[in-house]
């Protein structure tokens, strides 16, 4: 006995069904952004949102955060390059974690 799911007509149906609700939602969508809202809570909370992705990428583009400028220039000042970068933070980490002493003057080495 076929099932009524497996059939090929009905699951075509179920995706024009589908098709035609996500462009009825998406018309929906477009008229809501596009007319002004009765409620002016709702306007204003919807605008900030719309606007805030489009211009985050801009943003932050154009001004990276302050840390890593900071950090990266007072790197660069001092002549320590990636790899000695990542050395250090492993010595402290490890010095923290209160390491074997030969490992510490190992890396230590690798500074050099």
């Amino acid at each position: 006995m076929p099932d009524a799911r497996t059939n090929p007509n009905d699951v075509q149906q179920m995706q024009q069904d589908a098709i035609r609700r996500v462009q009825e939602m998406q018309r929906r969508s477009r008229a809501q952004i596009h007319t002004p809202s009765a409620m002016p809570n709702a306007a204003s909370n919807q605008t900030p949102a719309a606007e805030h992705p489009s211009h985050a990428p801009n943003e932050a583009q154009k001004n990276p955060p302050i840390a890593a400028k900071t950090v990266g220039g007072l790197l660069e000042q001092m002549g320590i390059d990636h790899e000695q970068a990542l050395l250090l933070l492993l010595l402290l980490v490890l010095a923290q974690e209160q390491a074997d002493t030969r490992l510490l003057l190992a890396i230590s080495y690798l500074l050099l």
